[in-house]
């Protein structure tokens, strides 16, 4: 039983970890979306 709580407790840990790196990844992808946008506007006023 100690066992099963241990493997839960590693689970969610696991879990969270993902859920904040995937939080850290659209953040980031968001950023490039921005900057593909700036640049397509600066290409375009060009």
């Amino acid at each position: 039983m100690k066992d099963e709580k241990l493997i839960m407790d590693i689970l969610k840990n696991m879990d969270l970890k993902i859920d904040l790196n995937l939080d850290k990844i659209s953040k980031s992808i968001e950023n490039i979306n921005e900057k593909l946008d700036k640049i397509s506007y600066n290409l375009k006023s060009d």
